[in-house]
């Protein structure tokens, strides 16, 4: 029979810590990972509100020209935004509604974000 040395024990040490490294690595891969998809939703995410926040502008230049449903396209980069703006008289005759609405993908899932306001008529123009 042989007796083990210290060197066969230093040898399952190592690989028990090279185990436990490995583990931690593809735990740090794997936050790094979803954090880089989250940017990207984040970017296109900020893309459509830029894109809504431009169309709702218009209106409120001009809001009486805006009157009913139009709807487009903008491509930003290889990306493509779709919108769709509604502009309506509400009850009150003072008042226009005023809806943008974007569609784009993101990651593969398609998702959508709105803006809503009222806008005030004042002599034939928006305030």
């Amino acid at each position: 029979m042989t007796k083990r040395g210290p060197a066969a024990f230093m040898l399952i040490e190592a690989v028990v810590a090279t185990m436990i490294l490995a583990v931690g690595l593809m735990g740090v891969f794997s936050a790094i990972h979803a954090s880089m998809e989250v940017g990207e939703v984040s970017r296109e995410s900020g893309m459509a509100g830029e894109v809504a926040q431009s169309k709702m502008s218009e209106i409120e230049l001009s809001p009486e020209s805006a009157l009913g449903t139009k709807e487009g396209a903008v491509a930003a980069g290889e990306r493509s935004y779709s919108w769709q703006t509604t502009v309506a008289q509400t009850k009150d005759s003072d008042l226009l509604s005023a809806r943008v609405t974007v569609t784009y993908l993101a990651r593969g899932v398609q998702r959508q974000l709105d803006l809503t306001t009222l806008l005030r008529q004042r002599s034939g123009s928006a305030q």
